[in-house]
This record gives C-alpha cells, structure tokens and sequence, in this order.
C-alpha cells in the first residue's frame, strides 16, 4: 500500500520555491479543485502548506523552496542531487486527483520524480502510462514500470 504520503522530487539547482508553488496553484485550480493556503513562510526558508479538496475529499500539500542536507542521502536510489520539492499527505481515496495533477505538473517539470512510501519512485513516463491506461485508483499501489 503506497501509505499516507508521496513527495514530488527535483534537481537541488533546479529548486524554486515561487516558481513551484505558482505552476501547483495554477494547475490545482485549473483542475477545479478546491485550494486553500493555510500557512506560508517566505522569510526564514520558503514553505508552505496548501489544503486541497474537491467532492468531500482532498489532501495536503507542503511546499517547499530549501534544499535540504538530508535529502541528498535519502534519495540518493534514485538520483544525486534531488530534494523535496512537494510533500502531499493524505493519498488515500485522493488516487485520482493525485494522478491527475502529477499528469499535469510533469508538463512543467518533466525531469521531476513522485515518491511514494513503498520508495518506489514515478517519473512522466510512469503517470503518463497510467494516465493512458486509465489507472486512476490502483496506479500507486502497483510498482512503475521501471522498478525491478
């Protein structure tokens, strides 16, 4: 079970925490979802918190705009120099619209990662295959195509 939480993954020079959080926004609302800020700091690192809905249910997004030291190594499987650029709690019964926007946001970032619990890892290739399939509630449950 791909579990409580998914982080969206980027180069740490690549970070950008105005840029990640307009594009996210944008696509949200684009998706008819509901979208609400509920916290934000761009002074001391920047962060932010974005509740999500649509239909009686939703998940949370943190946003974030530092590298952090930690994720170099924890992710390190995957790619060297990769950081949390999107953490998104609360997957379960949010399959689809999770897929639905990770479809739209490798648009913008295509050379980004999605990172579930299990540590498999999605690229665009993966959500655009089950996209495609038309795999809106059990693609994150099922390893992508690339894992061994």
């Amino acid at each position: 079970i791909m579990g409580l939480t998914g982080s969206i993954l980027r180069k740490s020079e690549m970070l950008s925490f105005k840029e990640t959080k307009t594009i996210t926004i944008e696509i949200l609302e684009s998706l008819k979802y509901m979208v609400d800020i509920m916290e934000e700091y761009v002074i001391e690192g920047d962060y932010c918190t974005i509740s999500v809905n649509k239909d009686d249910i939703g998940f949370v997004m943190y946003i974030y705009g530092e590298v952090s030291e930690a994720d170099e190594y924890n992710f390190s499987y995957i790619d060297s120099g990769i950081t949390r650029a999107i953490d998104i709690e609360n997957i379960s019964e949010c399959e689809e619209m999770i897929l639905r926007f990770l479809k739209e946001y490798f648009k913008y970032f295509p050379n980004d990662y999605f990172d579930d619990a299990l540590d498999w890892y999605y690229t665009k290739k993966d959500i655009d295959e089950a996209f495609k399939n038309g795999d809106f509630h059990e693609w994150c449950y099922k390893p992508p195509r690339g894992e061994k």
